[in-house]
């Protein structure tokens, strides 16, 4: 049975079954139209993705349309394992049916704001089964009135600021909950588990990173005025990433939160005024969420999705706008003033976490913008792009996106240099 057919015959009737529709379904319900349409690959490439339009007849109620997004695992067994979606469908799933309600219950006894209104509506996630069974049903937010960006690359400040401000909020969640509902948080996050691209080994990844940042790296040291040394400091640093990415992961208290993980412009839709300016951003695409540096996610975030006019223009300002959302809603959260949280939270010690981890942004750029810019030109062929070992992923990567491309990673790696950061 193919995808499309298993949603109409299987899923949606699981969905009712579940008692996804706040129980509105206690009663005989009946499926009237069930649509499926499957998205394009576009950017998103870890699952299958589906659009439904399913009308319900309800027993003792009226009909009532509902529009649902659903995410299922690529069907080809090699890719699955290639892409460790179990692991993928596993978090995801662990996030909207523990993590979020947990989230949005704690808040409800402190604050007026929902976390939920920062993330689709979860109807039901499935994981830890038979691996091609794993899914995960959310709302479509297009109804809604909210839609991806046309921007394919970078961001302009409007949507930056709105992401950064909805950011600080759900980074504040998690120092609300670490305060006041440790335990119960904590619970949740030893149950995530960490994605094994391509069943990879530290060699391979080190050789990976090594292949990705060298164009970078190569293109620095083209630079007037560069010191050679530290060109072989950047080269030696980027031949054992394995060993780096852990130290970048590892949770270092107070400032460590529950990250988005994949915290970037293809993981957010938006909803615009009358006058087209951005108003309104929910987050999606859950599926290597971390507890880790909040600069996790954002120096993926201002790496991969603002351009370097943007940075230089702008960081300063963007990074204040995130840091005031996280002190003004954990002040809340706790019901203290806000001067009260600033002695853990201050804005020079996120600014020193940033300088700490800002790498990480730069090694997941040196493989993805090449990627992105090539892939907003001309759609890229993923099954060409993503088979075989990390080696020869990497090889295929160094080629996308020209010139340009080296050029945008590699003002990235002067910006670490000028930092401090490496």
């Amino acid at each position: 049975m193919d995808q499309a057919a298993r949603i109409t015959d299987k899923i949606v009737p699981i969905i009712l079954q579940h008692g996804s529709f706040k129980n509105r379904n206690k009663g005989r319900t009946e499926i009237t139209i069930c649509e499926v349409t499957p998205k394009e690959k576009e950017d998103h490439y870890m699952s299958n993705v589906f659009f439904i339009n399913v009308l319900l007849k309800f027993e003792a109620d009226s009909p009532e349309r509902y529009y649902m997004v659903i995410k299922l695992p690529q069907e080809d067994p090699y890719i699955r394992q290639f892409l460790d979606t179990e692991v993928l469908f596993h978090n995801e799933t662990l996030i909207y049916t523990q993590m979020i309600p947990l989230m949005e219950e704690f808040l409800k006894k402190r604050v007026s704001f929902s976390i939920q209104s920062i993330f689709p509506e979860c109807y039901y996630a499935r994981s830890d089964s038979a691996p091609d069974e794993d899914v995960v049903v959310l709302g479509d937010m297009k109804p809604e009135g909210f839609r991806t960006t046309e921007m394919k690359v970078f961001l302009d400040y409007d949507h930056c600021v709105l992401a950064l401000r909805a950011l600080g909020r759900l980074h504040a969640v998690s120092y609300g909950m670490k305060n006041l509902e440790g335990s119960a948080f904590h619970t949740i996050i030893s149950k995530l588990r960490v994605q094994k691209f391509a069943n990879s080994s530290e060699a391979d990844i080190d050789l990976f990173f090594k292949k990705t940042t060298l164009r970078a790296v190569e293109y620095f040291a083209r630079g007037k005025g560069v010191d050679q040394t530290v060109v072989k400091k950047l080269k030696d640093k980027f031949s054992k990433c394995s060993e780096l990415l852990v130290q970048l992961l590892t949770p270092k208290e107070p400032l460590t939160v529950m990250c988005h993980g994949d915290f970037c412009r293809n993981n957010m839709m938006f909803r615009y005024d009358d006058c087209g300016k951005p108003c309104e951003v929910k987050f999606f695409d859950l599926q290597v969420v971390k507890y880790a540096s909040p600069c996790i996610d954002l120096s993926l975030f201002a790496y991969l999705n603002m351009s370097s006019e943007l940075r230089e223009q702008h960081w300063d300002d963007l990074f204040k706008e995130y840091h005031t959302s996280v002190i003004n809603n954990l002040a809340e959260i706790l019901g203290c003033p806000v001067d009260n949280v600033t002695e853990n939270y201050s804005l020079e010690k996120f600014q020193k976490d940033f300088s700490d981890h800002a790498v990480y942004g730069f090694l997941h750029s040196s493989f993805f913008l090449p990627f992105i810019m090539a892939d907003a030109k001309k759609h890229v062929n993923l099954e060409e792009i993503f088979i075989g070992s990390l080696g020869e992923i990497a090889d295929r990567g160094v080629e996308l996106g020209e010139e340009d491309a080296t050029i945008k990673v590699a003002v990235i790696l002067k910006d670490l240099v000028n930092r401090g950061a490496i």
